[in-house]
């Protein structure tokens, strides 16, 4: 059950607590100060912690011997950040060598950072390292989406199907048979033999596949800062959705699904230059 104390002769009332749990609405003012309203409705996103200036909020689930204080950010930092963001790519070509164990880890406990929905931080990962496990994957992989290939074709020539759609599903079909060409030809054309592949995984329902989607690109950038490379697999992606043996072969838990799946491994090159990006359109509406 969750504790929450005010410290009333700390707490200067500026509301800040009040303001950022308007959702949950746990706290509230009275004669000026604020109060726990409910300690019962919080979802212990300890957004309350975080934001009182004067440390006069005692939270069972966030003592703050565990919340280190966070400084303002400098120009430099902001202009490191940015560069961050611009810099990091897509890898497909990795260093043969292998990826520690502890260095996993310690990326996925980054990734707890990440935002989620009603801050359920239920994003948990399957990490797999064991080459003759990937090929499996691979092999099974390229065998699933060349039948979704074929029912492509089978659909692409049914009567009255619109010449637009028609167009598409033979692409699509033309995009998963090049698959099974690289794989013939002993090329890795989904893991692009990187030494792991990381699976995270939500349950069932609203919003999981997002929670899963912003974990992965937390994780990403710190990849990215410390020499190693990653890419999304949605062609695997794809697959574990079509097939059950799959999902099986993975350890899918029951009532849950893969939201993302990435590869990741030590760049074999270093990117030394920022590539110009698509500048988005802003439509303002007054």
């Amino acid at each position: 059950m969750t504790e929450i104390m005010i410290n009333s002769e700390k707490c200067t009332g500026c509301g800040a607590c009040v303001d950022v749990c308007n959702v949950t609405q746990v706290y509230k003012m009275r004669d000026k100060k604020a109060v726990v309203a409910s300690a019962r409705r919080c979802w212990q996103c300890g957004q309350c912690v975080a934001v009182c200036p004067v440390d006069a909020i005692t939270h069972s689930a966030f003592p703050l011997e565990k919340c280190p204080p966070v400084g303002e950010y400098s120009a430099a930092e902001i202009l490191r950040t940015n560069s961050i963001l611009q810099n990091r790519r897509s890898v497909r070509v990795f260093k043969n060598k292998s990826v520690e164990r502890s260095v996993i880890e310690d990326l996925i406990k980054v990734s707890r950072g990440a935002p989620s929905a009603k801050n359920r931080q239920t994003v948990d990962w399957i990490a797999i390292d064991n080459q003759e496990k990937i090929t499996q994957m691979r092999i099974k992989t390229v065998a699933v989406l060349g039948d979704i290939a074929r029912d492509l074709r089978i659909k692409a020539q049914g009567p009255g199907l619109d010449e637009k759609l028609q167009r598409q599903h033979l692409l699509y079909a033309k995009s998963l048979e090049f698959l099974e060409r690289k794989q013939d030809r002993g090329e890795d054309a989904v893991f692009y033999r990187a030494p792991v592949v990381l699976l995270a995984h939500v349950p069932l329902g609203e919003f999981g596949v997002e929670d899963a989607v912003y974990a992965g690109y937390s994780l990403m950038l710190a990849a990215h800062m410390q020499g190693l490379g990653t890419c999304q697999i949605g062609y695997f992606s794809i697959a574990l959705a079509q097939n059950r043996d799959l999902q099986q072969d993975v350890g899918v838990p029951e009532g849950r699904e893969i939201g993302l799946a990435m590869i990741l491994g030590y760049q074999k090159y270093r990117y030394r230059r920022e590539i110009p990006r698509r500048t988005p359109e802003v439509v303002w509406l007054n």
